[in-house]
């Protein structure tokens, strides 16, 4: 029958090309809302004698809480215990942001180490699964380990600029992976293609690359040590992938 939902399911586009574009169209609004959202964090900020600390902490200046004569008769308590309030719901608002922004990574950061012991790069006992729940507990109880002593290694300001610099290396290996495999693999089918390929990409890994530059200049005490760290995973891997071609031949 026409409208049948065998039917009505042919009619729809693969995931394979709904998936990117509805994930290409999720972001569009995401950073629209956020660029909304921060224009009027920072106008509003502005107009209430608001500024921000070395850790870019929204604090409240000091003269904005101590209203002169003038602003006393003109009904200036009034108004800086208006301010008041809206620095307390500006920290909550950023509270709950964080927590969402934590919920994403917790859940997607402990599979990429269940995913590694899966393929014989990480402990073993990361890729075991938790027999009720079917998460990856382990790899959880280590990510959690480790967040732990991140948190009690630094300020906040100092650990945005650690995972900045970080982030960003390996968002210059994803998107430069897509001209490897554009040279490689340039007959591999793509049903989504890159939007702006190569102009759009390229010019992002040289503002990525210009952005740790000058986190490398100017603060070198929480970049370096990122650098580092993610340096010393390299012969990390080669290490467990050496153990794993040793392990394979004699299970077998």
């Amino acid at each position: 029958a026409p409208g049948s939902p065998a039917r009505r399911s042919d009619r729809q586009p693969p995931p394979r090309r709904t998936t990117p574009s509805g994930g290409h169209g999720g972001v569009d609004r995401v950073v629209d809302a956020e660029h909304l959202g921060e224009t009027g964090d920072l106008e509003h900020l502005q107009d209430a004698g608001l500024g921000a600390d070395q850790d870019h902490v929204p604090v409240m200046a000091p003269q904005a809480l101590e209203p002169s004569d003038e602003h006393a008769q003109t009904g200036g308590v009034e108004k800086v215990h208006a301010l008041q309030v809206d620095h307390y719901l500006m920290a909550a608002a950023i509270m709950v942001s964080s927590f969402g922004c934590n919920n994403g990574l917790i859940l997607s950061g402990a599979r990429v180490y269940y995913a590694m012991a899966k393929d014989g790069l990480f402990f073993r006992g990361a890729g075991k699964l938790h027999p009720k729940y079917r998460t990856p507990v382990v790899s959880l109880m280590v990510q959690m380990v480790w967040i732990c002593i991140l948190c009690v290694s630094g300020s906040y300001g100092q650990l945005l600029d650690y995972v900045v610099f970080a982030v960003l290396v390996f968002y210059i290996l994803t998107i430069a992976g897509l001209f490897v495999l554009r040279i490689k693999q340039p007959n591999a089918e793509r049903p989504y293609r890159a939007f702006g390929y190569p102009v759009l990409p390229a010019v992002y890994i040289v503002l990525a690359i210009f952005i740790d530059i000058v986190l490398l200049r100017y603060k070198p005490q929480f970049t370096w040590p990122g650098l580092i760290i993610v340096l010393l995973g390299i012969p990390v891997y080669f290490a467990w992938r050496s153990r794993r071609t040793v392990t394979e031949p004699s299970a077998a």
